[in-house]
């Protein structure tokens, strides 16, 4: 009887387990599609409005950029004299060392730069380019959309 009780027991355990499993591939593969879909929606957004955009540059009106759907905050910077750079935030989560930063901007140099204007030790990859914090956390990804524009993220 004892020997009967334990193995439905155990039974129960493994199926219990085998849940608990599936749920957590699950929520891994839903945060997976999510960063997906931000990174696309986000490209999608500026391809959608590439002449609002550049109009917006040209006329240095980049406040008019905020009227987009999506479109949070922005910040500027001009590096080396010159060099003007307008990042767009778009979706944010979390606080450090969890929190997760998206959107897009724009460089007069049509080159890749870091998040907040900083320079970064960027390492090519297939369709942009990565940084991540040796023994941390801390990770940032870039890719170009269009002439100038490029989406971001980072993490801290």
């Amino acid at each position: 009887m004892k020997n009967n009780l334990l193995s439905k027991l155990l039974k129960k355990l493994a199926a219990a387990a085998g849940i608990l499993l599936a749920f957590v591939l699950l929520l891994s593969l839903a945060g997976s599609y999510g960063r997906y879909q931000d990174q696309k929606n986000t490209k999608e957004l500026v391809l959608d409005h590439l002449d609002f955009l550049n109009d917006s540059i040209e006329s240095e009106d980049y406040e008019r950029i905020l009227e987009l759907e999506g479109v949070q905050e922005l910040r500027y910077w001009k590096n080396d004299g010159e060099s003007l750079i307008i990042e767009y935030f778009c979706k944010g989560a979390g606080i450090a060392p969890g929190g997760r930063y998206a959107g897009f901007y724009y460089t007069s140099e049509d080159q890749p730069v870091g998040y907040e204007g900083t320079a970064s030790n960027f390492t090519k990859e297939k369709n942009g380019w990565s940084w991540e914090e040796k023994n941390g956390d801390n990770y940032e990804y870039t890719e170009r959309i269009a002439a100038h524009w490029y989406y971001y993220e980072a993490g801290f």
